[in-house]
């Protein structure tokens, strides 16, 4: 099951790119998981929330790059 904060479209077949919903004046660090399984970058994520990340995930290098375009790590 996903995590609430996730926003998640019926699972793109690899074209999955999820954010949190998290106001982008947020001052926690911000980590990109990047990983084409998503349970297994969804796992990283959840442990490094815990840790006080916030995290995005991409299931590929293209979305990865968008993604970091879009705010800096």
């Amino acid at each position: 099951m996903p995590h609430p904060f996730w926003t998640m479209p019926q699972m793109l077949p690899h074209a999955m790119f999820l954010a949190m919903t998290v106001p982008t004046t947020n001052p926690l660090p911000l980590i990109i998981v990047v990983d084409d399984e998503l349970a297994i970058a969804q796992g990283l994520a959840y442990f490094l929330e815990d840790l006080g990340f916030r995290v995005r995930i991409a299931t590929s290098g293209k979305l990865a790059l968008a993604a970091i375009q879009e705010e800096q790590p």
